[in-house]
């Protein structure tokens, strides 16, 4: 059950994430939250993950390291203390990037993705001298790894084909392909653990980081050797230096949590450089920002709901720009809400709504038009949240979760008048359902059984006891299916169930529901809202890439303006 006081959060730096890849960016906002370990929501790291699907994932050169360095200069902007690039061949230019974080963003340290596996690999396999590398074709040959190692090692490609890799690296790679991706990273591991001289294998596909499951493989000979993920020996050691404060100047120091977009980019703002001869493509730009929809993804209650909504997005084919922002310094929602209730054993409880007129502060300063919060409870604020945006004169329209869900109730089955609902005693109590649609008669557990359903939530979901919490929510889904039917005095027919907690659809996988209650219609209320926002942002865009090119064009000549400047 939750506690009235967030315990203390002992990282204290933000981490950033640029990703150029959705299935990527999913995967890394996982691993935070997984190597945390069995912590409150309050107790993990602050993130942003900046969704820059428009980079060019996988390339070198000019156009796409200027494309990085923007991306890096957005996630200072957003206070970041750490960057991480999930792009394993951008870190070939990662000296280009240092240069450019020493001149802009001196307090911000970068995380070098091969160095970060290679440094894992050595810890748990010290002696190891022959590297299997399951790396694309293009970054094997960069060196990127190769160069980075400590030590005599010999790196081995792996043999095979990378089509089906590649394919599913892809940005707009559909579900067949990423399935087939998957399979093929699982092959390639297997294959290239049949050589007795290999001493370890180094997994660089970012995208298909969790389709090996396993630390290790069996070799040919029987003896074990280990699989080291570079997406998820990243994530630790970001989650290690995030533990650290640090200066200008590289030295322990308080760190700056807050930033400001416009402070961090100040000298390179395109409205100090533009000339009649750029106006043109000044006004393109600014037609580019008036309507292009920005995605930007309130997270972090609980801890996988962002990196849940990032996997939605994957799932219905979206390949939007989106940022997410994990704020794990948001208290716990039910808990303030049982305080205004008048509980007593409560009343310590920490008012969460500052904390989130936060994020959407920070999210108003990165240029996000379309907002989403993927907590079901804390949309029991959403009325202050919206009166804030208007205050601030924030350009963001805030969907609302049970708008998204009462869509998909009627997509499915529009003429059921019973809804049943599985929601924390927060959302049951504030009526954030019931009221949003008082046509309709909704149903929720009995007392017993909705301590089972927190129990669920809060002693497994959100300990990372997922068969616990499966248990458990599935005892849940079961007493609602009788209630209802005894309602209809009809054992043959079945409910509409809201989950209306993101802890459920963990607890409660689409696979799971489809084989133990084919007959019921669950509404995944992440999936619906992650639905609604692409629905409700789609805006066409009156812009080329030749405009985007040309503003690249811009930037570089004011860089180029200032070092001459400092040279001079």
């Amino acid at each position: 059950m939750p506690s009235a006081a967030p315990k203390p959060n002992e990282y204290q730096r933000r981490i950033g994430v640029l990703s150029t890849d959705p299935k990527a960016g999913h995967r890394f906002a996982s691993e935070l939250v997984r190597q945390a370990g069995n912590v409150t929501d309050q107790q993990h790291a602050d993130a942003v993950l900046v969704q820059a699907n428009d980079l060019p994932a996988g390339e070198r050169g000019e156009a796409a390291t200027a494309g990085i360095r923007r991306g890096i200069d957005v996630l200072h902007g957003t206070g970041a203390g750490i960057a991480i690039v999930t792009d394993t061949a951008a870190h070939a230019d990662v000296g280009v990037l240092r240069q450019h974080l020493a001149k802009f963003a001196p307090n911000m340290e970068l995380i070098d993705l091969p160095t970060s596996a290679l440094e894992k690999l050595d810890q748990d396999n010290p002696g190891a001298r022959n590297v299997g590398l399951i790396v694309s074709p293009r970054t094997f040959q960069t060196n990127v790894y190769q160069s980075r190692a400590q030590g005599n090692k010999a790196f081995h490609a792996h043999p095979g084909s990378h089509d089906a890799l590649l394919e599913a690296e892809r940005p707009d790679a559909g579900k067949d392909q990423i399935r087939a991706g998957r399979e093929a990273l699982r092959n390639a591991v297997t294959e290239m653990a049949k050589r007795n001289d290999i001493d370890a294998i180094v997994l660089g596909y970012p995208g298909l980081s969790d389709a090996f499951g396993e630390s290790h493989v069996r070799r040919a000979d029987g003896t074990m050797i280990p699989v080291i993920d570079s997406n998820a020996a990243a994530a630790g050691k970001a989650l290690e230096q995030a533990k650290r404060a640090r200066g200008n100047d590289g030295s322990d120091s308080e760190s700056d949590s807050e930033g400001c977009l416009s402070g961090c980019l100040g000298s390179l703002s395109l409205k100090q450089v533009v000339t009649p001869f750029t106006r043109p493509v000044a006004d393109r730009l600014e037609a580019l920002e008036r309507y292009t929809p920005k995605a930007g993804v309130m997270g972090g209650q609980g801890a996988l709901a962002g990196a849940q909504f990032m996997g939605e997005l994957v799932e219905l084919g979206d390949t939007r720009p989106v940022l997410v922002h994990q704020a794990t310094h948001i208290a716990d929602r039910t808990s303030f809400i049982k305080k205004q209730a008048g509980h007593e054993s409560m009343q310590d409880a920490v008012d969460p709504r500052p904390e989130m007129k936060k994020s959407l502060d920070l999210m108003a300063e990165a240029g996000v038009t379309h907002a989403v919060i993927t907590c079901n409870t804390a949309h029991r604020f959403h009325p202050d949240l919206v009166d804030h945006i208007a205050t601030q004169g924030h350009n963001i329209q805030l969907l609302h979760i049970a708008d998204a869900a009462l869509d998909e109730i009627k997509r499915q089955r529009p003429n059921e008048k019973h809804i049943a609902l599985m929601a924390t005693d927060g959302t049951i109590a504030s009526r954030l359902y019931q009221d949003h649609d008082k046509k309709l008669e909704w149903i929720t557990p009995d007392r017993e059984t909705q301590e089972v359903a927190m129990r669920s939530i809060y002693d497994g979901i959100k300990q990372n006891k997922i068969q616990e919490g499966s248990d458990d929510a599935a005892l849940v889904v079961d007493s609602l299916i009788a209630k209802y039917q005894r309602m209809h005095g009809d054992m043959n027919r079945y409910p509409v169930i809201v989950l209306g907690c993101t802890e459920f659809p963990i607890a409660l996988p689409k696979e799971m529901r489809e084989a133990r209650w084919p007959n019921v219609t669950f509404v995944d209320t992440l999936a619906s809202l992650a639905y609604s926002l692409i629905e409700k942002s789609r805006v066409p865009v009156p812009t080329t890439t030749r405009n985007v090119d040309d503003a690249a064009n811009v930037l570089r000549v004011r860089v180029s303006a200032l070092e001459e400047a400092e040279a001079a």
